[in-house]
């Protein structure tokens, strides 16, 4: 029997849409302004990125060695993250440095674990910390 996998990543986001809370995902300029002297770092404005996306997201306390469906060692991803939010598949994350919640409270992206049984990407777990 084949599973629907399109029509599972359609009822999760209906229901993370629902329940979840606004979140822009934040891409950061990376790139230093001179080359020649990376030492400066970048001087791109945190309040204006170069690239950011509007999701809804709900969020867990990462209190569980038991992850999507495996078992991990907490020391390997959960110790240093403060959140785990839950995100729709629909979007790829990738690139995505920092999530600015609708409180204006700013994450440091740590991981972005997928879950995808098939095809199609169901849900993002994004573990991340101040």
């Amino acid at each position: 029997m084949a599973i629907n996998y399109t029509k599972l990543q359609a009822t999760a986001e209906r229901l993370i849409r629902q329940s979840g809370r606004v979140v822009t995902f934040v891409q950061i300029d990376q790139f230093t302004d001179d080359p020649s002297k990376p030492w400066r770092g970048v001087t791109a404005d945190r309040e204006s990125p170069t690239v950011t996306l509007e999701k809804r997201a709900v969020f867990v306390e990462p209190n569980t060695n038991i992850f999507l469906g495996e078992t991990i060692k907490v020391d390997d991803l959960l110790k240093n993250v403060n959140k785990i939010m839950v995100v729709d598949g629909v979007d790829n994350l990738d690139g995505f440095h920092e999530v600015v919640e609708d409180d204006g409270s700013r994450w440091r992206i740590e991981f972005i674990y997928r879950l995808r049984p098939g095809e199609l990407t169901m849900v993002n777990y994004v573990g991340v910390r101040r």
